[in-house]
């Protein structure tokens, strides 16, 4: 099996890492403002706090944020194309599924789709990959990690059952497989970028 050795992460980074989302999140929800506004505000915080920690603790290797191989490219593209095929069938052969093929409200214009094609992706696989199954799989072991990473994320994101936690399941895979970060934050574009897509036409 292709698999890079994981380096330790140093607890430090990740104990500062979840206080620094836990206070974003917390403190953002006592704001009042536009929800795209509010969430663009979110994510650039989180994704400049992250970055200044991934620096500080200097663990840009140890989360996979290297360069991807001709394997993880190969990797990326067989998975994106499973996935758009199975999307399709599913969606032509179970017409009630069309019900997940709905943009959040701040996800209508240029802006809400920057946000969740560029600067979502970044910071949520940073996170819930980086940071969240790391943690997980050293607690629990792999396959426990990838699903209760997936869980956590399909949470997030407001309901159990739902495509983010299929997603969930895809990154975290995809994540222990090439050991680099570049891979499912790729994939999470694709993911979403399908969604909008689909929304469009379908």
């Amino acid at each position: 099996m292709y698999q890079r050795a994981w380096q330790d992460l140093p607890q430090g980074f990740i104990l500062c890492s979840l206080l620094v989302v836990i206070f974003c999140e917390v403190f953002a929800s006592y704001i009042q403002l536009d929800a795209l506004v509010l969430l663009w505000g979110l994510r650039i915080c989180e994704s400049i706090l992250l970055y200044l920690l991934v620096l500080h603790f200097d663990v840009r290797e140890a989360l996979g944020i290297t360069l991807p191989t001709s394997k993880d490219w190969q990797l990326f593209f067989w998975v994106s194309a499973i996935v758009l095929l199975a999307g399709l069938v599913l969606l032509a052969v179970f017409s009630g599924l069309n019900i997940w093929l709905t943009l959040p409200s701040f996800a209508q214009g240029f802006a809400g789709i920057i946000l969740m094609l560029l600067l979502a992706p970044i910071v949520e696989e940073l996170f819930f990959r980086g940071i969240v199954y790391r943690l997980l799989r050293e607690t629990f072991g792999i396959w426990s990690a990838i699903v209760l990473s997936a869980m956590c994320f399909a949470y997030m994101h407001g309901a159990l059952l739902s495509p983010q936690l299929i997603g969930g399941l895809i990154f975290a895979s995809a994540y222990e497989y090439t050991r680099n970060l570049w891979i499912p934050i790729l994939l999470h574009v694709a993911g979403n970028s399908l969604i909008i897509l689909l929304t469009w036409l379908w």
